[in-house]
């Protein structure tokens, strides 16, 4: 097949390496991608390399530094041109490539909504909670929908005529228990109790800065190791205990930040945002063996008994983290969870769509392709 591939985030994020998109676009080589590794104008270094299956192109849109105080995005110059600019230059691309299918996210919150070509099957790969006149423009777009939760999925179902639910996976050979004094060896935390929040997506209120220095009176050999780009250094200076921002790190090294945790954090907060999403950190601390402490995610709410969800407070999540240093829960096994069987349900749903789509036209035929 040959798929043209518009991803939810800027080539240049920190968080391309070790994404759903990444992942994927790891294991899908059988197939022709071309990936529209769209960015702002002047951003920095290029997405990873993949394998030679994936054709890059690299459009640019204007920043919109606002956006990421604003998720709703009212309608407004910047977005209006960035839905003019990434469209005609998808236009371009479209016809370049000849694509089979579209795969899209969106991407509103930097790129409006962008006009995709008419008479090309869509599929959506819905990651995130969206604003419902975003999602009402997608789900109408599109022929058939990957939800990443089962919450999303029936935000989805009724709209679309074909929607599955393609969760979040994990590569599990890179994880394991077994392998925690290594790993803290390695980073040299010997004997240390290690709490973590591996790729810094939390609750702008940090309260589980609070629930840390809390839980670290009680187990004085505790250290919080926050593995990212961190926004809020400055904070960190009010918090008492061995609090360590690592920075950035590259995704074949972080492997040994999970295997080395005891006790991993989804710090949220309980808003749909966070509770419809499935985060890819709260599977791998899973397949590394790792206690969670998370705000509300309903996909997590039963089935994982070393998940514990706790109300988005302080005082809750030191006392779900006391429980987990007193009295580990079982660990649920991951091991049907990998990124190759997420890549074969994507790519059987595409495959699918396709046919469903050439049904349709040798029954009705239509004009060529035009964008809309």
């Amino acid at each position: 097949m040959r798929i043209l591939w518009i991803p939810f985030i800027p080539r240049s994020s920190n968080a391309w390496e070790g994404s759903r998109h990444f992942h994927l676009l790891r294991q899908l080589r059988d197939h022709e991608i071309h990936l529209v590794a769209w960015d702002r104008i002047g951003a920095g270094p290029s997405i990873p390399q993949f394998h030679s299956g994936v054709h890059v192109h690299q459009p640019r849109i204007l920043p919109r530094y606002w956006a990421m105080w604003n998720r709703d995005n009212p309608r407004r110059l910047d977005p209006w041109l960035n839905e003019r600019i990434l469209g005609n230059q998808v236009k371009r691309i479209v016809r370049q490539t000849n694509p089979d299918a579209i795969l899209v996210s969106s991407s509103h919150y930097a790129t409006g909504h962008v006009p995709l070509p008419q008479g090309i099957p869509v599929v959506l790969d819905h990651v995130d909670e969206m604003p419902s006149w975003v999602a009402k423009k997608y789900f109408n777009r599109s022929d058939a929908i990957a939800t990443v939760s089962p919450t999303l999925y029936q935000n989805a179902v009724g709209h679309c005529p074909r929607v599955e639910i393609i969760e979040n996976g994990v590569d599990v050979e890179r994880y394991s228990a077994e392998s925690r004094e290594d790993a803290k060896a390695r980073l040299g935390l010997q004997d240390r109790t290690v709490v973590s929040l591996i790729g810094l997506t939390c609750s702008s209120r940090l309260y589980f800065l609070e629930a840390f220095e809390k839980f670290a009176r009680r187990v004085p050999n505790a250290v919080l190791l926050l593995v990212g780009d961190c926004q809020f250094t400055e904070e960190l200076k009010r918090v008492d205990g061995d609090i360590r921002a690592i920075g950035p790190v590259p995704y074949d090294s972080v492997a040994d930040y999970f295997n080395a945790t005891d006790i991993g954090l989804y710090p949220g907060d309980n808003t749909p945002y966070y509770r419809e999403a499935h985060p890819l950190k709260i599977v791998e601390y899973t397949a590394a063996g790792c206690q969670v402490i998370s705000s509300p995610v309903e996909a997590f709410l039963s089935g994982w008994p070393n998940v514990q969800i706790s109300d988005d407070n302080s005082d809750s999540f030191c006392e779900a983290m006391l429980r987990a240093f007193d009295a580990p829960r079982s660990i649920r096994d991951v091991s049907d969870m990998s990124w190759k069987a997420k890549a074969h349900s994507l790519e059987n749903l595409i495959r699918e769509t396709l046919a469903e789509n050439d049904a349709k036209v040798r029954t009705h035929p239509t004009e060529e392709p035009a964008i809309a």
